[in-house]
């Protein structure tokens, strides 16, 4: 579980979490950068010391991902970026999922900090601070800190600096990214930063479209929107704050909660104040049309900077047809639809869909606690081909939503329970991600598969020898390449994004990469000695992650394991690559 930032003024609960829609860093010693073009990495350059300030540092450009060594104690790397006004911008910083073993040795993390322009003295605009060294600290695990988003608030040269969290130890190598985030703020909030009183009251309810809106906190105030509903619609809204780091060197990280309100402004639909790490974000029902109200204000207090993302998808279902209360009389549904229904107390009704082993899969459930229809809950579970065993599955936190891999081609269910009153519900079925399933034997690399851009499989741990699978890949020198592994049915304490993890899986997962002479050149665990892990801000959900740059073009492995050696079971897994 996380810890809580030192500035709560109450003790926190086991946290819900939930996730919507991803919206898309002083500075020297021993670390090498070198600029080159597109995704790809040029031979590593030694730095032109010294370079520990933005007078003397290295350029950075978008796109062009540079590699750095912060392994001795009290290194700082600095790098100077050109930016156009109003860009949104994010910072990727691989650092315990390039060099997880250097970085874990001394249970320390990249620091990343966002300077100013020097005709403003190169002030911290932004600033990830794990262990409160500058701030109240990061409220979660050990891991990556990137910032996923920064606004560019004038056009000129900024400052990204990159040194350990803890300098008086050492940490390991690391890439650093600047990319070009693919939104556009469509609207600024009323309220300038720092000013009040425009939008928060209910009657001063700023009106807001579909899109993303940048906007300001004051510390005390709720900062109220209203936004109307020609017909019924399935609203999400998702706060970025928290994740994007201390702005302004306040010492606070901004640690949300927001509400949802109805036609009259003050009747509560419902609110949240986790979901993303500390982000807030709902996701709710509406079946009335109309006009309503969203206010986003504070768990702690801070005044910072905020993106909101809003966005509508219809609420349109297909309506259940009696009689369905067994599989074999079960409704059909395919991926990307809903569906509707009524229930009681002790009522069942079974949806059906066709699936394909590797299938990643995210249900959703409406009931009264996140749609206006909802008068109780209900209980939905994921059914494999026979019609009555559970399939193994995560999430299931504030956004209601299960999460699973399925293990083999065939028609599934659906099923739903009434556990209160006769109640209205909806169901929705997504296929995240889909992937090429395995083919055995490929424990060697004469037998390894080829690894597309998504592969699935099943780690064996009834096999009489601990089960590998193995993949094989065409590498680059000094490419960029980012292979994750999506398994373990809990998330662990970097996991910020629990109710789309889990995944229905119990592997604890080790990604080896192995050169064409078998020796492994890069690995990342699940389950790291010392606690450090290769999760991050922008990227939680993989539950290990080895980003790396490789010395020499040729083939390469990449072997997946169980770092536990467990005994006992099957356990599937997801394993994703990026190419450049």
């Amino acid at each position: 579980m996380p810890r809580s930032p030192t500035s709560s003024t109450r003790t926190r609960e086991l946290l819900s979490l939930s996730a919507l829609l991803l919206l898309w860093s002083a500075c020297g010693g021993g670390g090498g950068g070198s600029s080159g073009t597109g995704n790809s990495l040029v031979a590593q350059e030694d730095e032109t010391p010294p370079n520990e300030t933005p007078a003397t540092s290295n350029s950075l450009r978008l796109g062009t991902p540079l590699r750095g060594d912060l392994t001795t104690a009290g290194d700082v790397d600095c790098f100077a970026l050109q930016l156009s006004a109003g860009a949104v911008v994010q910072f990727e910083l691989f650092g315990t999922r390039t060099d997880q073993a250097a970085w874990g040795a001394t249970t320390n993390v990249p620091r990343l900090t966002i300077l100013d322009r020097t005709a403003n003295l190169n002030a911290k605009l932004l600033e990830q601070d794990y262990s409160g060294r500058f701030s109240v600290g990061w409220g979660w695990g050990t891991h990556d800190l990137d910032i996923p988003m920064f606004l560019v608030p004038a056009a000129g040269t900024y400052f990204v600096a990159v040194t350990q969290d803890d300098q008086t130890a050492s940490g390991g190598e690391y890439i650093l990214r600047a990319s070009a985030v693919p939104i556009s703020v469509t609207q600024h909030e009323l309220e300038a930063p720092g000013v009040s009183l425009l939008n928060d009251t209910f009657g001063s309810a700023e009106e807001i479209t579909p899109g993303v809106l940048y906007g300001f906190h004051v510390t005390g105030e709720l900062d109220y929107y209203k936004f109307t509903l020609a017909s019924p619609a399935v609203v999400r809204f998702e706060v970025s704050a928290y994740r994007n780091g201390v702005p302004d060197d306040t010492g606070f990280y901004f640690d949300t909660y927001v509400r949802l309100y109805g036609a009259n402004g003050t009747t509560l639909l419902t609110a949240n104040d986790d979901a993303w790490f500390y982000d807030s974000a709902i996701q709710y029902e509406f079946t009335t049309p109309g006009t309503y109200y969203f206010a986003l204000g504070e768990f702690d207090p801070a005044d910072s900077p905020y993106f909101l993302s809003f966005a509508t998808s219809s609420a349109a279902a297909t309506v259940e047809s009696e009689p369905n209360d067994a599989a074999a009389t079960a409704n059909a549904i395919v991926y990307g639809e809903r569906g509707s229904g009524s229930i009681a107390l002790g009522e069942t009704d079974f949806f059906s869909f066709a699936g394909t082993a590797g299938d990643m899969l995210r249900l959703q459930a409406f009931d009264n606690r996140n749609s206006q229809a909802g008068t109780a809950q209900v209980d939905c579970t994921l059914v494999g081909t026979d019609g009555t065993t559970a399939l193994v599955t995560g999430g299931n936190l504030s956004l209601r939503t299960r999460t699973t891999i399925l293990q083999e081609t065939g028609t599934f269910y659906v099923k739903v329970e009434g556990l209160g009153a006769s109640t209205p519900y909806a169901i929705g079925l997504t296929r995240f991600a889909s992937s090429a399933y395995e083919t055995e034997p490929n424990d060697t690399p004469a037998t390894a598969n080829a690894l597309t851009q998504r592969v699935s499989g099943v780690i064996d741990a009834l096999a009489p020898a601990q089960d590998v699978d193995l993949y094989q890949v065409s590498l680059t020198k000094d490419q960029l390449a980012r292979f994750v592994c999506y398994a373990s049915s809990s998330p662990t304490s970097s996991d910020g994004l629990g109710d789309y993890s889990g995944h229905g899986s119990n592997l604890a997962p080790l990604l080896e990469l192995l050169d064409d002479q078998g020796l492994v050149v890069g690995s990342s665990t699940s389950v790291p000695a010392h606690g450090t892990f290769t999760e991050s801000v922008t990227q939680p959900l993989p539950t290990c992650a080895l980003v790396t740059a490789v010395g020499a073009s040729g083939t390469y492995f990449v072997r997946i394991s169980d770092a536990n050696a467990a005994s006992g079971a099957s356990y599937t897994y997801v394993l994703e690559y990026e190419e450049p």
